[in-house]
């Protein structure tokens, strides 16, 4: 097995850690410029809204909830294990589990960002940088990706799956700028930062020999 980390998923840990990193200082140093940017984005993704859609986005935010997620992730490390695939397991719940939601509470702790001022359409009790759901989402989604990627031998299938996902992925990180309790950047932060140490374990778990 080749221990090496890969040069794509080299420019994806920097690329991400990049990102993470300067839109965390431009939150940091209330960058006006860069708040009149955010909420320009946000007005144009949050329209049309409608009662429909917004049950929808609501159904499909709360999945990644706290509790959902957790309970999500628990059935889906129990069904790797059950099938034998206890790596897999370990690593989903490693990812799923144990680091996004210690890692995510710390840096809203830290950096402290108020949510959008405009009506929230869903409950939150914490600060707005990251987005954990859409951090979670990555974490557990991305995870999934790496370990299915190594389980389906059908390409076409294989396909399929990772579209799947990514949509799922995607799909919880519109409906918290919907919403109206996430920014964007909190959005794109909570996907960088989840793409970052979903491949960061992922390169120690290969070096371990462990996927």
């Amino acid at each position: 097995m080749n221990k090496s980390i890969s040069k794509r998923q080299s420019n994806t840990i920097i690329f991400a850690a990049i990102i993470f990193i300067v839109l965390t200082l431009l939150v940091v140093i209330h960058s006006k410029t860069f708040q009149t940017i955010d909420d320009q984005i946000q007005s144009c993704l949050r329209l049309p809204m409608s009662p429909k859609l917004t049950h929808v986005l609501l159904t499909i935010t709360n999945l990644m909830g706290v509790s959902d997620s957790m309970i999500i992730s628990i059935i889906l490390v129990l069904l790797l294990a059950v099938t034998k695939h206890f790596n897999s397991a370990a690593f989903l719940m490693v990812n799923g589990l144990l680091l996004s939601y210690p890692i995510n509470v710390g840096i809203k702790f830290l950096v402290n960002r108020p949510r959008p001022s405009l009506p929230h359409l869903a409950v939150v009790n914490s600060s707005s940088f990251p987005s954990g759901h859409s951090m979670v989402s990555i974490m557990v989604g991305g995870s999934l990706i790496f370990v299915l990627n190594k389980i389906i031998s059908h390409q076409t299938t294989k396909f399929i799956v990772d579209c799947l996902i990514c949509g799922f992925i995607l799909l919880i990180g519109y409906s918290r700028i919907y919403l109206g309790v996430h920014y964007p950047s909190d959005v794109l932060a909570g996907f960088c930062l989840g793409l970052l140490i979903i491949n960061i374990t992922n390169v120690f778990f290969k070096r371990w020999n462990l996927l």
